[in-house]
């Protein structure tokens, strides 16, 4: 599922740990849940400190800013992220996205466990896949932790029913 974003897996490994970078979203939840489901997005937590390793290593691979906003979507918590860039491939006709979420602190893991339900704290890093709550998400169960009827939730249940 990654080489839909980058051919270049050792780099992008070798990228995440240099940087401490991972993976959240719909990606890990693709795995983990085995469903048909793929993400039109990656969605990478880089420590502020190594935004720009990491936007070097995208545009080594043709990616570009599109887009850079700040943190104003009430679905994250502003405690843990700074701002958002979005990259894409504008030289081919499906444009993957790279959404880098940049974080406040040195902890990439740190706005997922803010997230306000259990079925989206799940990240890949550059050892291995992490879920906060394994039990439940390989049987496709989860907690709400707040409003369960937001938008994004309701994504997120969506590519679990797949």
């Amino acid at each position: 599922m990654l080489y839909e974003f980058t051919y270049d897996m050792d780099g992008f490994m070798a990228m995440l740990r240099m940087t401490k970078s991972v993976i959240s979203g719909s990606a890990p939840l693709t795995i983990l849940s085995e469903t048909v489901f793929r993400p039109g997005d990656l969605d990478i937590y880089v420590p502020s400190k190594y935004q720009a390793d990491v936007i070097a290593f995208w545009h080594s691979d043709g990616y570009r800013v599109v887009n850079a906003r700040p943190i104003t979507d009430k679905h994250y918590s502003q405690k843990h992220l700074l701002r958002t860039l979005r990259l894409s491939r504008l030289d081919i006709e499906v444009k993957p996205v790279i959404n880098i979420l940049v974080v406040a602190g040195t902890s990439a893991i740190a706005p997922i466990l803010d997230f306000d339900f259990s079925f989206a704290m799940n990240a890949i890093t550059s050892n291995g896949i992490i879920s906060f709550y394994p039990r439940m998400t390989l049987v496709k169960e989860g907690v709400i932790n707040r409003d369960g009827t937001t938008a994004i939730c309701v994504d997120y249940l969506w590519i679990y029913l797949i």
